[in-house]
């Protein structure tokens, strides 16, 4: 049997993904671009499943209108739901590479992530966590995830994304 290939959706795109999807959670302004190489990982080793990633493929810093900033979190929240309902998000916390002075860094990240903890306390959402040596920021949040044991945290882009394909397989293997 022929698995179809999964599909990558970036922002604005809207897809309707069949099958199990991976949302690549994490910072994107002032990080390196670590969801390209996510998403070159999952498509070698499971290309059947889809990734919504929210870092646009642009070759420079883009200033968002309003209306872009509403329709980026929006977009997000239907592919994190999407993903909490059919796979699993991961959350990446990569470490600073450049610093903006006019924001902290990972601040989106670090309230979808307390707001995707307390889903996954309420309803399972799958989740898995993982660091980039050298994030600032670790201790506190491994701390937290004390109380959530069952979220898997991991030490590397690859291990993350392993397990995250391992939670999706023990969901529903028919996925894979």
């Amino acid at each position: 049997m022929i698995k179809n290939q999964g599909l990558v959706i970036l922002p604005p795109n809207l897809e309707k993904p069949v099958g199990a999807l991976i949302f690549l959670a994490g910072p994107i302004k002032g990080s390196e671009k670590w969801q390209e190489e996510a998403i070159s990982y999952l498509q070698k080793l499971a290309p059947e499943i889809n990734i919504a990633s929210p870092r646009k493929r642009l070759d420079r810093e883009v200033i968002f209108t309003e209306e872009d900033y509403i329709s980026q979190i929006d977009w997000e929240t239907v592919y994190l739901q999407r993903a909490a309902e059919k796979g699993a998000i991961i959350f990446w916390f990569a470490k600073e590479a450049i610093h903006y002075c006019d924001r902290p860094f990972a601040r989106t990240t670090s309230i979808e992530f307390g707001e995707w903890m307390a889903h996954h306390e309420h309803l399972g959402s799958k989740i898995v966590v993982g660091f980039e040596k050298g994030y600032k920021g670790d201790r506190y949040i491994r701390q937290r995830l004390k109380s959530c044991p069952d979220i898997p945290i991991r030490e590397t882009l690859q291990e993350t994304l392993d397990e995250a394909i391992a939670l999706i397989a023990e969901i529903n293997p028919k996925f894979l």
